[in-house]
């Protein structure tokens, strides 16, 4: 929910054009994909720990696991950016 409300109000800040609205959508971005970060993780090691999948199926849920891992990454250090760069 707060992902669906970070990405609305991007948009209305996008015709409205304010850096303090900016700057708050970025720190609410920092600890929505914390977040999904650390529950993703739980995820992945429930998998991993799981008896009730077959070897083949663990290895199939790990690649899908690291890759939407891999692209919370990227949109944390996005939302890092955009928070922590230069604002001339």
């Amino acid at each position: 929910m707060a992902l669906i409300g970070m990405i609305l109000a991007s948009l209305v800040n996008v015709f409205i054009g304010s850096s303090g609205l900016s700057w708050i959508i970025s720190v609410i971005g920092v600890f929505v994909f914390t977040g999904l970060i650390a529950y993703q993780m739980q995820q992945l090691k429930s998998v991993a720990y799981s008896e009730e999948f077959s070897p083949e199926t663990k290895n199939k849920l790990a690649l899908i696991g690291g890759m939407q891992l891999y692209i919370l990454f990227v949109n944390l250090f996005l939302t890092l950016l955009r928070l922590l760069g230069n604002k001339d």
